[in-house]
């Protein structure tokens, strides 16, 4: 019998060792990643099968699941068998994007995701053809199709077009006359269209009923349940104090040695129980740092908010962006002030709306001498937001606020 070479059997363990070490790091960040009621739901399963892990729920005496080869089912290898939106949306990012650069940037729009699934471009991300034509790509090739858009109105549009209704009242209604259609102005709208109001709004009705009311709506299954908060902060005698919520998870138990048919349980729950550690270890040091940067906004204080880019947590942890964004998907803090997702604190980019109200509260003001876009754009980065001076005008517009001059 001919004997195997060495260096192929060397190879061989070594993509064996790599492929081994790829899976554990991949279902190592799924935990990180899963909010806290999923978390518990998948560590309840897995303790249905691992002898060294002990949930409450498990103390009576349920049966282990048998597959037909004679393994044990495992819920290790089941994690995503009914995944989170924000899950399901990095599956499919992983699939369409094989480019390094593209995935980082697909997985900042999933982490900058609303929860209503709508995405608030910075304006000045729309004259970056990189940031767009990814933005494309998902709208057009996920599911939810429309998932990113900018707000319901286009969303709505997006659909019509996908199920080829262009042509119909409801969307010249949407392009053109959203403003009044939200405002209830359905006497002004028929001036515009030589209608009667009745007659418009029966149309209208007939031609957007099926239409989902955003991204979200056809993938949840069932009423959205109750928020429950991965972290929790309180104050004792002015020092923040950081809870990361594990209540309920099952506990280890290896206080046996294993016996032959059990290591492979007892090394997966020495895995799980280090990736625990490891997810418990980022979320606190993120919450220390948020409170470090938005104490006083969280104990009350409405004028001291100030959202961190993920870019800059990131270089702080010694951290990739992406590890950031997982941390922080679809969790919430409970903080004295009340519930708030952790996203609304560690941002891909600043929202439209805060740096809109940095600039209104710059321009109350005023004293006499009037900012010029450019001073505004420098008073703002004096402020650590870092805007252009074209961008300063964009915004500046947008509420409508007339020139230095005209002012």
């Amino acid at each position: 019998m001919a004997m195997m070479p060495l260096q192929f059997i060397h190879t061989e363990l070594s993509l064996k060792q790599k492929l081994l070490f790829s899976r554990e790091l991949q279902h190592s960040l799924e935990i990180l990643e899963v909010p806290y009621p999923e978390l518990k739901n998948w560590l309840d399963e897995e303790a249905l099968v691992n002898p060294f892990l002990v949930s409450e729920e498990n103390h009576r005496n349920f049966p282990r699941q048998k597959q037909e080869d004679g393994t044990f089912f495992s819920a290790h290898e089941n994690i995503a068998a009914q995944p989170s939106m924000s899950f399901s949306l990095l599956q499919q990012a992983r699939e369409l994007f094989s480019k390094k650069e593209d995935l980082l940037l697909a997985e900042t729009i999933i982490g900058s995701l609303d929860p209503w699934g709508y995405l608030e471009v910075d304006p000045e991300q729309l004259n970056n053809p990189h940031f767009m034509r990814i933005l494309s790509k998902i709208k057009e090739k996920f599911d939810p199709p429309g998932i990113a858009t900018s707000g319901p109105r286009e969303y709505l549009l997006f659909q019509l077009e996908h199920k080829r209704k262009k042509m119909t009242l409801a969307y010249t209604i949407l392009s053109h006359y959203c403003e009044d259609l939200l405002a209830g102005r359905w006497m002004k709208i028929a001036n515009y269209l030589n209608s009667s109001p009745k007659e418009l709004q029966k149309r209208f009705k007939k031609e957007v009923v099926g239409l989902n009311p955003h991204p979200y709506r056809s993938f949840s299954r069932g009423e959205m349940p109750p928020i429950i908060p991965d972290v929790t902060l309180s104050q004792v005698e002015g020092t923040w104090l950081v809870e990361i919520n594990e209540k309920e998870f099952p506990s280890f138990a290896f206080s046996k040695r294993p016996l032959l048919h059990e290591k492979e349980f007892f090394s997966r729950a020495k895995w799980l129980k280090s990736s625990l550690e490891k997810r418990r270890a980022t979320l606190e040091k993120l919450s220390h740092y948020i409170v470090k940067k938005t104490g006083s906004y969280l104990n009350g204080d409405t004028s001291s908010f100030a959202v961190t880019s993920v870019k800059e947590a990131a270089h702080f942890f010694g951290m990739h962006p992406s590890t950031i964004f997982r941390a922080i998907s679809q969790k919430w803090l409970a903080a004295p002030r009340g519930l708030f997702p952790l996203s609304l604190f560690l941002s891909s980019s600043l929202s439209a709306a805060h740096i809109q109200e940095e600039i209104r509260e710059l321009l109350s003001k005023e004293n006499g001498v009037h900012f010029t876009d450019q001073e505004i754009a420098q008073s703002l980065k004096a402020r650590g937001i870092s805007i252009s001076r074209r961008c300063a005008a964009k915004y500046r517009k947008a509420m409508q606020i007339p020139s230095s001059f005209q002012r």
